[in-house]
């Protein structure tokens, strides 16, 4: 993967640090940059690693069964949301 692609992360977790986004996804697709390859790239990979659920939240719930949307889960959520981009990152740098 590209440095686009490591770019495209880190501002996503930046805006889910800022509270701007809450969720990965949103995060990675921001309305207010053009829809690369790179974000639709990254989307696809989002979407396959949490086999199509909707988002990580769903996941972890159908997976784990974990009230992720319990309000006392919620900084807990925030905090794998921003784990999980920083291994994704770590992810991309290794894949070329």
């Amino acid at each position: 993967m590209s440095k686009k692609h490591i770019d495209i992360l880190l501002r996503a977790k930046t805006r889910i640090e800022s509270g701007f986004n809450t969720y990965v996804c949103n995060a990675v697709y921001n309305k207010h940059e053009n829809m690369s390859t790179e974000h639709v790239e990254i989307l696809k990979y989002i979407n396959h690693a949490i086999e199509g659920e909707t988002t990580l939240s769903n996941w972890i719930e159908r997976r784990y069964n974990i009230d992720t949307f319990d309000p006392s889960s919620s900084n807990k959520m925030i905090a794998t949301r921003l784990a999980w981009i920083d291994w994704m990152i770590e992810e991309f740098r290794h894949v070329k």
